[in-house]
């Protein structure tokens, strides 16, 4: 009867310790998880300030060298007379086979 005694009170004091270890390691756990969601925080706020400034700089450097283009640069002007012509011998070829169509015959002037 006494050894059934003191292994009663051997197993709760062993209970009593074990939810006092517990209790401490929930609220250490608690304390950690929300330091830990503050430091993710912080983290994602960095790295998002870090990629907006990333692409501000990017696109502030192309606008600025998109003013520094002259429009009377000679290579600018070659390319614009280039295309421009090549747009309308075109658009002239189109209009020209079209109106000299007669009886399902397409005369092309090249």
């Amino acid at each position: 009867m006494k050894l059934l005694l003191l292994l009663f009170a051997l197993g709760h004091y062993l209970d009593n310790w074990r939810r006092n270890v517990t209790a401490a390691a929930n609220a250490l756990d608690k304390t950690l998880a929300e330091e830990n969601f503050r430091d993710v925080i912080w983290y994602l706020a960095v790295m998002i300030g870090l990629f907006a400034f990333i692409i501000v700089a990017i696109l502030v450097s192309t606008v600025k060298s998109k003013r520094r283009e002259h429009s009377n640069d000679p290579y600018h002007q070659y390319i614009e007379e280039d295309w421009t012509a090549r747009y309308r011998s075109s658009r002239a070829t189109y209009c020209m086979s079209f109106l000299l169509q007669q009886n399902n015959k397409v005369h092309l002037i090249i």
